[in-house]
């Protein structure tokens, strides 16, 4: 099962079997650009906004944002909330 929140026509049958996954993704948008985040895998090509996801165990609340921010930081090197 991919980890990063895309699923394939293979992952479709565990998926079935498996509670819906949640989390939190950020559209970000300048100059009239969308930030996608690609991913390459056997069956080709997928887009994504960046994001995170939750496991069984952890609540929503104000994480889910604080969790998005935190990663885009790591991931472009700059603070998202600017």
């Amino acid at each position: 099962m991919p980890s990063r929140g895309i699923t394939t026509k293979k992952d479709l049958a565990v998926t079935a079997k498996r509670s819906i996954r949640v989390g939190a993704a950020g559209v970000m948008i300048r100059d009239g650009n969308v930030l996608l985040i690609t991913f390459d895998d056997q069956h080709g090509t997928y887009y994504n906004y960046p994001g995170v996801g939750h496991q069984e165990h952890e609540t929503l609340s104000n994480k889910s944002t604080e969790s998005l921010q935190n990663k885009l930081i790591r991931q472009l090197g700059r603070d998202s909330r600017h």
